[in-house]
């Protein structure tokens, strides 16, 4: 890495990792914003990289199913969104098959994106949930982090160039080795057993890189280097998302499965 793009790197980072911990410390109506503003920004690069990828997307779709399926929700207000899906789903149905094609493109990233980030309000919305997401979302940056630097000293055999020639198989056991003891260190703070904290730690670790993963091949496959360009020395936002993504839709359900909710 070049030193000016760590530099840029570092700068981006401390600029947003603290505003990013500030926003779930902070609760409604923060988070719900952050959510909604990152939700949107990964939703147009992923419609970009499907373009360059020559694949249908509706843009539209996409953003107005987003916010729907990333809210908690009224029994009432459940109801007429099934009515509405219902409604939509009969239009589309009696049009074309490319845009059919769009709108399932579109809903499935959309539910894809929409999902970790509902997850994660599910657990803030409970007690000691702004702990819990400071250290998933924390363990996950340190898993990412570790990956990158410690793997490229590490060497050892690369991805395939479809994923990411420049990450090593090797280089994945320094962070996972970081978020299993993260578990173990903080599993009193998260209210589960040393046993459920290793394994919790664990989890995050392995989605966490699961996602970086599925992320890079995306970018590959559209002939891209970056998701987008709107953080500098990292690229899109979908680029800072990914782990977390991946981290954020396995440490959720499982955490909530410990605790009994």
């Amino acid at each position: 890495m070049r030193i000016d793009q760590f530099w840029k790197r570092a700068t981006v980072f401390a600029v947003l990792g603290p505003a990013a911990l500030a926003s779930v410390l902070a609760g409604s109506p923060w988070i719900d914003r952050a959510v909604l503003l990152c939700g949107f920004l990964a939703i147009d690069e992923v419609a970009f990289l499907f373009e360059q990828m020559g694949i249908p997307f509706s843009r539209r779709l996409a953003v107005a199913l987003f916010p729907l399926l990333v809210q908690h929700r009224s029994q009432l207000q459940r109801e007429r969104e099934w009515e509405a899906g219902l409604v939509l789903g009969t239009s589309i149905l009696g049009h074309t098959s490319s845009y059919r094609l769009e709108a399932v493109w579109a809903g499935g990233a959309a539910a894809m994106i929409a999902y970790p980030m509902r997850a994660a309000l599910a657990v803030r919305a409970h007690v000691n949930g702004d702990r819990v997401l400071v250290w998933g979302i924390s363990t996950i940056w340190m898993n990412d982090a570790a990956a990158y630097l410690i793997g490229r000293k590490l060497g050892g055999r690369p991805f395939p160039p479809w994923i990411n020639s420049k990450k090593t198989y090797l280089g994945l056991l320094p962070g996972w080795c970081l978020s299993t003891l993260s578990g173990l260190v903080y599993a009193n703070s998260l209210s589960i057993s040393r046993r459920q904290g290793i394994a919790l730690g664990a989890a995050v670790g392995i989605a966490g890189s699961m996602g970086d993963a599925i992320e890079s091949a995306v970018k590959r496959k559209a002939g891209r280097a970056n998701s987008g360009a709107i953080l500098p020395g990292y690229g899109g936002v979908l680029d800072r998302l990914d782990s977390l993504l991946g981290g954020l839709s396995c440490m959720c359900p499982l955490y909530r499965y410990m605790c009994g909710w």
